[in-house]
């Protein structure tokens, strides 16, 4: 976009400008009001990032995005107690992953084990310009050189005992494709996977005569898996008022219609990736890559299925497993330059990416765990409406002690009457 002379003066492009020049850009062309553009550039000023660093972080940036920043405390997984920081805006999420960790923990421990930590990438090429016995035999003739320009491209990451593991042949419809397995360490992989690829992409073109179609990452997964698994007994997922063994045999039916109704199972699935989701967000990971190996996994056999499952086994004890590709990492990313989310990766505590993987996939489990007991209990609103209660209380515009007092009052009110209108008009009648 070039800005236009009578906004700001200046033919200089868009991106070019201050966080505060864009706004003014805003602003005058009618995209914003005077008090819009006010509050962004106070947000932006007192945001948790710095006004510099804010700028540098992402383009035609104008003001910072709050959300809150909480934590799980008793999530424990192969025997250990963790922390676990989460960011998101649904009031129910803590809530749920919380108590689910708590039941869970009366029952002893998670156990979950991750698959090594590896990163798939692919350079492709057009079958009619690149066969698959043609591309095998570079393999073979090339091989020690493949591994040298692997080797160069990324040489800190070699030193630690990562980079280019292996690289294989196949064909897919009208493309012929090398497959890359890469060792990213601790880190996400993404940039190992496309530094390596790109490197390689430049020789492979050469040396076949025809050009890639691409070279890049895949955000599949499914090369590095995490499972948990959770046994807990009847008593331990108890609902007052309730049969706990007919409770548990209810959450078991309901897994059971997750694996043959798809509708269903995205439901199912989006309760597990609410406790992942914030947790990945939390430690500056990307959560977009985390939520999209999540789904395909979820559909590799070409039908949508749950990630998780629950059975009543022999004893009579609930028993829950997961399984999850999780593309993470603990160093690298953007938590590099966010501060919270440095100081997240601290609190949590993990010191492998394998141990934070466990960790996240444990949480997907009690979240699912809290949302299924709901579900065959007292129904999933119970909980959300109460929850909701602060949310509804601070859009009316109540602020410091006012919220809990308009909560409590509308707490006290039928449920048909918890509405944003008698929010605000508890808010005004508080402050005559």
């Amino acid at each position: 976009m070039r800005v236009q002379g009578e906004a700001m003066g200046s033919s200089r492009k868009f991106y070019d400008l201050t966080a505060r020049e864009r706004l003014e850009v805003l602003e005058a062309v009618g995209e914003i009001s005077a008090d819009d553009a006010a509050e962004l550039r106070r947000v932006n000023e007192a945001g948790v990032l710095p006004v510099d660093v804010a700028a540098h972080l992402i383009e035609n940036q104008v003001s910072q995005y709050a959300l809150p920043f909480s934590v799980i405390r008793g999530l424990v997984v192969n025997g250990k107690s963790y922390t676990v920081p989460m960011v998101v805006e649904e009031a129910s999420v803590v809530a749920a992953a919380s108590h689910g960790a708590h039941m869970a923990a009366r029952c002893g421990s998670i156990n979950a084990q991750s698959e090594p930590h590896r990163v798939i990438g692919e350079i492709v090429f057009e079958a009619r310009n690149v066969s698959v016995e043609k591309a095998q035999s570079i393999l073979v003739s090339r091989g020690t050189q493949i591994q040298d320009i692997a080797r160069t491209a990324l040489p800190s990451m070699h030193a630690r005992g990562g980079g280019l593991e292996s690289i294989e042949v196949d064909s897919v419809g009208s493309f012929t494709r090398f497959i890359l397995t890469v060792n990213p360490c601790d880190a996400m992989g993404a940039n190992a996977v496309n530094t390596i690829a790109e490197a390689l992409k430049n020789a492979l073109s050469q040396w076949l005569g025809a050009s890639a179609l691409v070279a890049i990452l895949t955000n599949s997964g499914q090369a590095s898996v995490t499972t948990a698994e959770v046994e807990l007994s009847p008593e331990s997922v108890a609902v007052r008022g309730s049969d706990p063994e007919q409770l548990i045999q209810r959450i078991a039916r309901l897994s059971d219609l997750a694996a043959v109704d798809p509708q269903r199972a995205v439901t199912h699935n989006k309760g597990i990736m609410n406790g992942i989701s914030a947790a990945v967000v939390a430690s500056g990971n990307d959560w977009r890559a985390v939520e999209s190996s999540a789904h395909a996994y979820a559909a590799k056999n070409g039908t949508y299925k749950p990630l998780s499952t629950w059975q009543v086994n022999e004893k009579g004890n609930l028993c829950g497993r997961i399984e999850i590709p999780l593309q993470v990492g603990i160093v690298g990313g953007a938590a590099s330059s966010l501060p919270v989310a440095k100081i997240a990766r601290r609190v949590c505590g993990c010191t492998t990416v394998d141990e934070f993987k466990n960790v996240l996939a444990a949480l997907g489990l009690v979240q699912n765990l809290s949302a299924l007991r709901a579900l065959a209990g007292p129904g999933i609103q119970a909980g959300h409406m109460n929850l909701q209660m602060n949310a509804l209380a601070i859009a009316a515009g109540a602020r410091g002690e006012e919220i809990n007092k308009v909560v409590e009052q509308l707490c006290a009110l039928p449920s048909d009457k918890r509405t944003s209108a008698t929010a605000e008009y508890l808010v005004k009648a508080l402050r005559a």
